[in-house]
């Protein structure tokens, strides 16, 4: 009778004493969650260059250059072949509100492309980021491998922060010069 008492306090106890541990685990987590509300995230990608933040209301101007960057070589950087594939992967960094816009947009100058068997090449010079993102840069036109233009052009485009993605919301060329 005395060891299945013996018994039954040794259960009693250690239910107790994990019964404790949960709740310390459970302090210990909220603290926390209220000490992290508003840290910045290091990220380092293996395919970008710059470091960057991103929180739960703001990103960092590193971040906003790296994805400008990445979207304009997307969207400017195109081949016959590669428009449809390259359409595809833009239109996921793209918020609602401009997604059937900038989508018609995509596949008209697809077609185009299509037609007339021309590639663009853009190659970039600077970069402002202001209110909207300003990207300057050299794009080469070609038909059939043969360039026949060259110019600098200059692009704004602006991003909306939401649900913790980046997504582009706008999309215009500006005053264009010719080489």
């Amino acid at each position: 009778m005395r060891l299945k008492f013996f018994k039954e306090m040794v259960v009693i106890q250690q239910r107790n004493l994990l019964a404790l541990l949960c709740l310390g685990l459970l302090l210990s987590n909220i603290i926390l969650v209220s000490l992290s509300g508003n840290s910045h995230v290091i990220l380092v990608p293996p395919e970008i260059t710059k470091t960057f933040w991103v929180d739960r209301e703001e990103v960092s101007p590193e971040y906003l250059e790296q994805m400008a960057s990445f979207l304009v070589h997307e969207i400017l950087d195109v081949t016959p072949q590669s428009a449809s594939r390259q359409r595809d992967l833009i239109l996921k960094y793209v918020a609602p509100s401009f997604y059937n816009a900038f989508r018609k947009r995509l596949l008209k100058e697809e077609e185009l492309l299509q037609k007339e068997q021309a590639s663009t090449s853009f190659k970039i010079t600077q970069i402002t980021i202001d209110q909207k993102i300003t990207i300057t840069g050299i794009m080469d036109h070609y038909v059939a491998s043969l360039k026949v233009k060259s110019a600098q052009e200059t692009y704004e485009m602006t991003f909306i922060y939401k649900g913790g993605r980046l997504l582009l919301s706008s999309f215009e060329p500006k005053g264009q010069e010719n080489d």
